[in-house]
């Protein structure tokens, strides 16, 4: 480009889509043989370092205790027992313990009273969300 620099920056506080936008105007820029001042553009690709993966997985359901715990969102009073009720229906010696049974809310899904109260209890899985 003609008297100008291009600055990728990391942490964006932009989306890919935006990154790619400046590119193609800088190019644009470029092919016009404009003249361009320093143009600063945060790069949002980068590297997340994983410190805990997910819990393993179960091969079935079957005979499995099972929580709910509800994040109190839209409809989770109405769609946590609808899904219960499948998982009984579908498994026939799973065990449910209702959302009604732990705290509510999204403070408090992963606070340690109720992490507590799961281990307590020896739970197999635990169901969290408004599942809507």
């Amino acid at each position: 480009m003609v008297g100008s620099q291009v600055r990728f920056l990391p942490a964006a506080p932009y989306s890919i889509q935006n990154a790619s936008y400046f590119r193609e105007i800088l190019l644009i820029a470029d092919l016009k043989g404009l003249d361009m001042h320093t143009l600063e553009v945060f790069d949002p690709s980068g590297a997340t370092e994983v410190l805990r993966l997910h819990a393993p997985r179960l091969d079935s359901l079957e005979g499995k205790r099972i929580a709910f715990v509800s994040n109190d969102e839209w409809q989770a009073h109405r769609m946590l027992p609808l899904i219960a009720d499948y998982l009984k229906n579908e498994f026939s010696n799973v065990e449910i313990l209702p959302y009604s049974d732990f705290p509510i809310g999204n403070m408090n899904v992963g606070n340690d009273e109720t992490i507590q109260k799961l281990k307590e209890l020896e739970v197999d899985a635990v169901i969290v969300g408004n599942a809507s």
